[in-house]
This record gives structure tokens, sequence and C-alpha cells, in this order.
């Protein structure tokens, strides 16, 4: 396995989560729905942990990465969602 645990898999499957309405994500769903991810590519792979998340989001959300939309709702729960932009379809 990448050092890096399959990075693009983990952003891939966290934009799959973020995009999803119909379903709010806690970071033990993101956990979760990653590890499963990284499973059907790797049956070997270890998952990722907590601060594997937090790193992603964080990423994700900064200029240099994607400049995702990302907000958190609540913090003592984690809560995370994509923001809406007016005039995205």
């Amino acid at each position: 396995m990448a050092t890096n645990k399959n990075a693009t898999i983990r952003y891939q499957n966290h934009d799959r989560c973020f995009r999803n309405p119909g379903r709010k994500y806690y970071i033990n769903d993101l956990i979760e729905a990653c590890n499963e991810a990284l499973l059907d590519v790797d049956p070997f792979s270890s998952g990722v942990k907590k601060w594997q998340i937090f790193d992603d989001i964080k990423f994700m959300r900064d200029y240099r990465g994607f400049s995702a939309p990302i907000e958190l709702l609540k913090s003592r729960l984690c809560l995370y969602t994509i923001c809406r932009i007016i005039g995205a379809k």
C-alpha cells in the first residue's frame, strides 16, 4: 500500500459523502465510509484514524488543496457538510 494510504480514494469518498444531501455525516461515519472504500481496494488495509480524516478535510478546504466549501455545522459532534453555492447545479 502507498505511504499516503490512498489519499485519492479517501478524497473521493469524502466528496461522495459531503455531496449526499440525504444523510448527515459525523466524523465516525466518515471514518467508517472511508475504511469501507479502502477495504474494497486493499483487503489488507489497516484503515484510517480520526486525525487522518481531520487532516483530509483541512487539506480539502485549503486553497492549496481543493478549496472545497466544507463547513463544520456542530463542532462537538463534528458534523460536516458541503456548502451550497448559489447558482451551482
